[in-house]
């Protein structure tokens, strides 16, 4: 037990272990529940001693490790309070990550649709498939909100985010200290993107290619979108972008402001020629009136709220017509 309790310290503070066995995949493994790799071995006479580097832990290891990673309800209990009484009485479907805190929110009334268990330590690329694929299946264009529990300690390099933005259509972040809040649409898991060869800015990004989803909506449904960009050079500003929904006299209804791939993908890491795809959601609120409204898509520096300009001068790409129909979505505001 002291020796189960010490490796999930060390994992949990991300120390690099190492340990001898004379036995190839040994006790260390098989009894608790090290994922481990060897690195070296050493011979003399008739005896070999294999050296292994743990890489990371499944099962009651991975379950102790994230316990000493997240935060004690004490820490989170203010943060718990504003997000319950953000979301009570939303009919909207909410997943919590880790499951350890489903009970701060069904305590405050709030129910959880979806509790993700994490098995390994950290999460692979199969264990967030698994988790996913646990999601219930969704009716089309349902919107949803995925709350984590101090992501950068429990998910630091932002694996789960990055499977969601790929599946979902972001919508939108709402952080309440340590409490994560995204909300999602669900939608077609490929899009054939329509080629836009003249949408430039003046600083080599361009937008090759752009789809609607949505061209009508009710009330309080998103409009989906996807896009491709790609820059011609190394950007060595991270830039927003916009997608303002405008009525006829050009007043802004709706709107989506996030770095690309929410925060995952921001310009400055983007590789010269190579395409950058994101998918994301313009929220309806329950107030829009029905008519034709224009969708435009642009990016600016938000540290001085510059927008960068086309060749032309203008500041935004208008994406196409949207019709507002009558109605309204339970899932709205």
């Amino acid at each position: 037990d002291g020796h189960y309790r010490l490796l999930a310290e060390w994992l949990a503070n991300n120390e690099t272990v190492y340990f001898f066995e004379s036995e190839h995949y040994g006790p260390m493994q098989n009894s608790l529940g090290a994922t481990v790799e060897l690195v070296d071995e050493y011979h003399h006479e008739d005896v070999t001693l294999y050296k292994y580097r743990v890489t990371g832990a499944g099962g009651d290891l991975a379950r102790a490790i994230y316990a000493l990673r997240i935060p004690e309800p004490d820490r989170v209990r203010t943060q718990f309070d504003a997000l319950a009484a953000d979301i009570a009485g939303s009919p909207r479907p909410l997943i919590v990550f880790p499951d350890t805190h489903v009970g701060e929110l069904e305590g405050r009334g709030v129910g959880v649709a979806l509790a993700l268990a994490p098995q390994t330590w950290p999460l692979t690329d199969d264990e967030i498939d698994r988790m996913i694929s646990s999601l219930p299946t969704p009716r089309d264009r349902m919107v949803f909100d995925v709350v984590q529990v101090d992501p950068f300690a429990v998910n630091p390099d932002s694996s789960l985010g990055t499977a969601l933005h790929r599946d979902y259509y972001h919508i939108g972040d709402q952080w309440y200290d340590l409490l994560k809040r995204s909300t999602y649409a669900t939608g077609p898991a490929s899009v054939a993107l329509a080629d836009i060869p003249a949408a430039s800015f003046t600083n080599g990004i361009r937008l090759t290619g752009a789809t609607i989803i949505d061209e009508q909506a009710m009330p309080g449904q998103p409009i989906r979108v996807a896009v491709r960009w790609e820059a011609e050079q190394a950007i060595e500003t991270s830039y927003t972008m916009f997608a303002h929904l405008l009525d006829g006299d050009g007043n802004l209804v709706a709107q989506y402001d996030a770095v690309p791939g929410g925060g995952l993908l921001p310009t400055i890491v983007w590789e010269p020629g190579e395409p950058v795809e994101g998918r994301w959601a313009v929220l309806l609120g329950s107030e829009v009136a029905p008519g034709s409204y224009t969708l435009i898509l642009g990016l600016y520096d938000a540290a001085s709220g510059e927008r960068l300009l086309q060749s032309d001068g203008s500041s935004a790409i208008i994406l196409g017509q949207i019709q507002i129909e009558a109605g309204s979505s339970a899932q709205g505001d």
